[in-house]
């Protein structure tokens, strides 16, 4: 896999998914859990869109503006796709090319979804060329993949226009986490593929939000999630001790 040399990307460990590149939107797959946790991140994202009146409907949710999109991290394109046909003009970026490749290929399947545009590039990168662009910046997932959560995040905020959105969800950096996410789901059930997640990456939404204050964005709200290993699904939690999901709105 080609690689993109950038002081947040963990380029190394990120080639791990290129293996199950060809399963990506497979339910049947390794990748069902993932699959079902960002069907449980777009529910909240939907949530905080119809709240602040930016779209319109639930199930067949439409934004009431043509808002540019930037899913940071895409991987195969899950929420990529999602808010594509919600109306957005969606670019998703990740360090992976052969994952990229998943998603174009996938994407080829519906010709009528032309407001896609795929790009193999790093935050770091694209936020010098596209500063203040989106409307909506979204890191699904990804924080816990990285090496520098702050450079990151600032990047992220970077990119966002004034008074535009930011996402972020996560897996917590605690001992509870470790336990679920780690010991038994990666090492006792194998819910999660050997060598998923590592303890050392994880980061707590407290620090996120901490980051996102330094840059000057204000912290909306959270919500926890944690997976049920009984239902083989994502709950959501009263707490963000395993993993969460934010937003923040950048300053106008």
């Amino acid at each position: 896999m080609p690689t993109l040399d950038v002081p947040s990307a963990d380029v190394s460990h990120n080639a791990f998914y290129s293996k199950y590149k060809s399963g990506w939107w497979d339910l049947n797959s390794v990748m069902r859990p993932l699959i079902q946790l960002n069907q449980l991140d777009l529910e909240y994202i939907k949530g905080v869109l119809i709240e602040k009146d930016i779209v319109k409907g639930y199930e067949g949710f439409q934004f009431r503006d043509k808002l540019r999109i930037l899913d940071v991290g895409c991987g195969g394109g899950h929420l990529t796709e999602c808010l594509a046909r919600a109306g957005g003009d969606v670019y998703g970026i990740d360090v992976n090319s052969d994952i990229l490749e998943a998603a174009k290929d996938h994407l080829s399947l519906d010709p009528c979804l032309k407001n896609v545009i795929y790009q193999w590039d790093s935050i770091e990168n694209h936020c010098v060329r596209n500063a203040e662009k989106y409307d909506i910046v979204i890191a699904n997932n990804v924080l816990h993949h990285v090496k520098n959560h702050d450079v990151f995040v600032k990047s992220c905020v970077k990119a966002v226009k004034p008074g535009g959105l930011l996402f972020f969800s996560s897996v917590s950096k605690t001992f509870e986490s470790w336990l679920r996410m780690i010991v038994v789901g990666q090492t006792i059930t194998r819910t999660f593929p050997y060598d998923t997640f590592h303890w050392d990456k994880f980061v707590n939404d407290l620090d996120v939000e901490k980051m996102l204050q330094e840059a000057g964005c204000k912290t909306e709200g959270s919500r926890g999630i944690y997976y049920d290993i009984f239902s083989a699904y994502w709950r959501w939690n009263n707490n963000t001790n395993t993993m969460y999901i934010m937003h923040a709105t950048k300053p106008t």
